[in-house]
């Protein structure tokens, strides 16, 4: 925690060290202000805001995950959540019929009825194919 307070000039009242620094757009990284006082962020959090545990960016070995409500939140691994790390390392949404991906054009695994066939989720095989562990399999002979 860090108290401090400043007298701005320009707004004539007392603001806290985040406001600060917000003001003159300087990131305060791992702080988020609170009734004038700046307050540590989660450890896995590189900044927040509102309060310690909503993530807006991660520590380097972290991926943030944008949760249903709005917070952001830091986690290991996005697959988790149905999602794939993103150039920035922010976690986003796999295609609708993927439940592990690597990107939005690569399928690892397919919702059940769904099959995984040349890194996309199908609902069928193609001829010559057959479904098998949620695979579309090469027929060992003609099918």
């Amino acid at each position: 925690m860090i108290i401090g307070f400043y007298f701005t000039v320009f707004s004539s009242k007392i603001i806290s060290c985040c406001e600060f620094y917000s003001i003159y757009q300087i990131k305060l990284l791992g702080y988020y202000g609170e009734n004038f006082v700046c307050k540590s962020c989660n450890v896995n959090c590189k900044a927040c805001a509102t309060t310690s545990q909503n993530c807006t960016s991660c520590v380097s070995n972290r991926f943030l995950n944008i949760k249903e409500d709005g917070s952001g939140e830091c986690v290991v691994s996005c697959s988790g959540y149905k999602k794939y790390p993103d150039a920035n390392r922010i976690c986003q949404n796999c295609p609708e019929k993927c439940t592990i991906c690597l990107s939005l054009n690569e399928c690892l695994e397919c919702v059940q009825d769904y099959f995984l066939y040349d890194k996309l989720c199908v609902n069928t095989c193609k001829a010559g194919l057959y479904p098998y562990d949620n695979k579309c399999n090469s027929c060992p002979t003609i099918c």
